[in-house]
């Protein structure tokens, strides 16, 4: 059976055995993230860690630097199978999302990108040379 999402469910709906009546729950949408990672020799990263980080953006009135301005609200963690091939399945559309992967070399990650999914648009999957 092939996994598959929904974005509304309907159900009926009582309190102490009084019927309230149908209510529709509707979810957000998500779309999936996908890419590769490949060393400097085009070979592929297998086992690897890529993270993706959710962020919420704003304006601040008085802006001073040309810096982003949010903050982090959520954190999620795959690993690269054999191919080197990630996939984040549910990422929340309108949000923006930072990508990065795990170093081996290096105290600091391997920044891959900042990314934003929109409703109903697939993003091409990117292969990202890591240089460890």
């Amino acid at each position: 059976m092939t996994p598959h999402l929904v974005n509304e469910v309907s159900a009926q709906y009582s309190r102490g055995g009084e019927f309230l009546g149908p209510r529709t729950i509707t979810l957000e949408s998500t779309q999936q993230l996908a890419g590769r990672l490949i060393d400097s020799n085009g070979k592929p990263i297998a086992g690897r860690n890529v993270h993706a980080e959710l962020r919420v953006r704003y304006k601040p009135q008085d802006r001073v630097l040309n810096a982003f301005h949010g903050f982090e609200v959520d954190h999620l963690t795959v690993q690269t199978n054999a191919d080197g091939f990630f996939s984040f399945e549910s990422l929340p559309v309108d949000v923006d999302i930072g990508l990065r992967a795990d170093s081996t070399q290096t105290v600091d990650d391997h920044w891959l990108g900042t990314f934003e999914l929109k409703t109903g648009q697939i993003p091409d999957m990117k292969t990202h040379t890591v240089k460890d």
